[in-house]
């Protein structure tokens, strides 16, 4: 969420709103921006509504966030209607939303390679071996974002929408689990 913020401060801290050119001299210019810099124009309230932020810890809020490993084709659907439909409700109160690659493990040439236990020519990827790995794709999550100040009018308008859409990845029940009562000690 931070990386929201820091970008948008940077913007109002950079001439142009971006890093100067990698010439000789967009590079002398580059390295004049370091920590102290940056954070003495952030103090001086140089660094706009993010930069205020940053300062203070008052950063967006999380609303909403979609699954970042569906089990199915229709689940990866269905959370791309419910996204939109979320984003739809929430209207000017979303602030941002972050779409983030969901890469830590991808089948592909970054497979990593396992030899066979009787035979080392036999070489093959470790996804082949795991059935876990197996399971795991590669798919984007995004995140909503919300002011603090406007995650109470937020909530319900995310809830409503929840509640009509289907969902499975905010809910988890356990059919088989038994409520235990509570007895009062008055």
């Amino acid at each position: 969420m931070y990386d929201i913020h820091l970008r948008g401060a940077m913007q109002e801290l950079l001439p142009g709103g971006q890093y100067t050119p990698p010439t000789e001299e967009g590079l002398k210019q580059y390295l004049t921006w370091d920590d102290w810099r940056v954070l003495g124009m952030l103090a001086d309230g140089r660094g706009g509504e993010h930069g205020q932020r940053l300062l203070t810890r008052n950063h967006y809020r999380l609303i909403y966030f979609t699954r970042d490993n569906p089990p199915d084709v229709q689940a990866l659907f269905n959370d791309e209607e419910e996204l939109q439909a979320v984003k739809k409700a929430l209207g000017d109160l979303l602030v941002a939303s972050k779409r983030y690659s969901n890469n830590w493990y991808k089948h592909d040439s970054g497979d990593i390679p396992v030899i066979g236990d009787h035979d080392a020519a036999d070489v093959r990827p470790l996804s082949e071996y795991s059935s876990l790995l197996r399971k795991f794709t590669a798919n984007d999550q995004e995140l909503l974002y919300v002011k603090p100040e406007d995650v109470n009018e937020a909530t319900p308008i995310v809830q409503e929408v929840l509640s009509t859409e289907r969902v499975t990845q905010l809910r988890m029940e356990f059919p088989t689990a038994r409520r235990k009562e509570v007895v009062s000690a008055s």
